[in-house]
């Protein structure tokens, strides 16, 4: 067997692969936008996807989450407020809080469109609001950190809300936004300036507002409304082009706040988003619920994907079959087996075009060279079949990695909600000790206000005794005065009679 006709067959064979391939490529921008119009759609104001959206009455997870699908770290609590509607507190009012709500249902694609309702309101005990809050879509579950509440190492974007201006160069709050490669940290002393993709704006204090938020094909579009009851009245708070991820594929939405020295009440109401997938909106069973209640190996299988390959998979044309046994492609899902069936159906279109071809050549030449190609077949062939055991091999291997990997992050997911609770019982404790020691205090107080109450009880009646006494002296000394006078007057009136 010649070794150039074995590399020219095998270049052929590569040719031929990549014809499909090229086929399947990403649908156009107008395709994309007939079919996904509302990602397209700046400011969006519908109900967004029920994996990626809360609102209220919150609705509760079968695990027992007080938000269906969304996950609560450090300080935060949900929280009634006085309107009577449920809201996420973030901060409460309190010195060094960071808290994180994010999104357990990953997205399925980079690009997302929504709004949130926010509000940051002061309070008395501390001279100034701070330290703020944010919006985040990131690569990875979020862990509290010093960036607005959020780990600095968080690889992704983040919307920021600064309450308090350490420059004090800028009117607070003030929106921007930054993107972070896990690398380049945060920088709180010049309150993000050198990391901001554009020039922000200033919001409101103790009012609730909407924010807009889009993020298609890198592009950023964030809008304010400064009275959610009148979403249409918005304007455009900064736009930022060529915006470049650190990760690709679909995310983590996230919401934190972080206090400081100063604090501030730090709340979300109300969340929608989409993403761009064929199920926003319209009510798709997520993988948080999947995870809880479906096929464990189909949920590894849908994570595994990105979500380019699962695009293919919806829009990829269905190969021709083959006449020959040998070469048939049988329907399967599974990727391994399709790419070996592809690879079976084009070797056997190259063997047949070459055949066909030589045909017509004839002589001694000619039959060398069929015979050659069988060879080539058929090592192609059995090359073929010990790539497929060998794919199938290193499925079983990535399968297992992927399980341990997923249950590696389940058990620092639950470490993390482990030390959560451990810091709030903590909190709850140290708040329980300090009103116990001032009931102390108090029952001091009270107690030693009873005895001086008792001694000048105790005194005064001491006093009325002592002048009852004397009261009754002189009364006695009065009767006995008036009975002696009594008995000389008898006494003399004895006398003259």
């Amino acid at each position: 067997m010649s070794s150039p006709r074995v590399s020219v067959l095998l270049a052929l064979t590569a040719l031929l692969l990549l014809f499909p391939r090229s086929s399947l490529c990403y649908p156009t921008l107008d395709e994309r936008k007939r079919r996904h119009p509302q990602i397209f759609q700046f400011p969006y104001m519908g109900r967004g996807d029920p994996d990626h959206s809360f609102r209220h009455p919150y609705k509760p997870s079968a695990g027992g989450d007080p938000v269906d699908a969304w996950f609560q770290l450090g300080s935060t609590v949900i929280a009634r407020a006085r309107s009577g509607r449920d809201i996420v507190r973030l901060t409460s009012a309190a010195q060094a809080n960071q808290g994180i709500f994010y999104n357990a249902v990953r997205t399925e694609s980079a690009n997302f469109n929504g709004y949130f309702d926010v509000q940051i309101d002061s309070v008395r005990e501390s001279h100034e609001a701070a330290d703020g809050m944010g919006f985040f879509f990131v690569k990875d579950r979020p862990k509290a950190g010093s960036a607005m509440g959020i780990d600095e190492r968080v690889q992704g974007l983040g919307l920021i809300i600064d309450t308090f201006s350490n420059s004090r160069s800028r009117r607070v709050p003030y929106m921007y936004a930054y993107v972070s490669d896990g690398t380049k940290k945060w920088n709180p002393d010049t309150d993000g300036s050198d990391t901001e993709l554009a020039r922000g704006c200033q919001l409101e204090m103790n009012t609730q507002i909407r924010v807009y938020v889009q993020f298609v094909d890198g592009d950023l579009h964030v809008g304010v409304a400064m009275n959610p009851r009148s979403p249409h009245r918005w304007h455009t708070c900064f736009k930022a082009s060529n915006v470049k991820m650190p990760f690709s594929g679909g995310g983590v939405l996230a919401f934190a706040g972080e206090t400081g020295h100063f604090f501030a009440l730090h709340e979300v109401h109300d969340a929608s988003f989409i993403d761009e997938s064929d199920h926003s909106g319209e009510g798709y069973r997520s993988e948080y619920q999947s995870q809880q209640y479906g096929d464990p190996q189909q949920q590894q299988q849908r994570q595994r994907q990105s979500p380019h390959q699962q695009q293919q998979q919806k829009e990829a044309p269905r190969a021709p079959v083959s006449n020959d046994p040998s070469t048939r492609v049988h329907k399967s899902d599974n990727p391994t087996e399709s790419l070996a069936g592809s690879l079976d159906l084009q070797i056997y279109h190259v063997f047949d075009s070459m055949t066909q071809d030589l045909k017509n050549v004839g002589g001694k030449d000619a039959a060398q060279t069929t015979s050659k190609l069988t060879d080539v077949r058929d090592v192609t062939v059995h090359l073929v079949t010990e790539l497929e055991k060998q794919s199938s091999n290193m499925k079983e291997l990535a399968g297992t990695l992927s399980h341990l990997k997923e249950s590696a992050g389940d058990l620092t997911y639950a470490s993390d909600r482990f030390t959560s609770q451990l810091r709030g019982m903590h909190a709850s404790l140290k708040v329980l000790r300090d009103k116990t020691e001032k009931m102390g205090d108090k029952h001091d107080d009270l107690h030693a206000d009873l005895l001086d109450h008792q001694e000048s009880i105790a005194e005064r009646q001491g006093n009325g005794v002592l002048i009852m006494f004397l009261v009754m002296q002189v009364l006695l000394v009065a009767v006995v005065y008036f009975l002696n006078k009594i008995t000389a007057t008898s006494r003399k009136m004895g006398r003259m009679v």
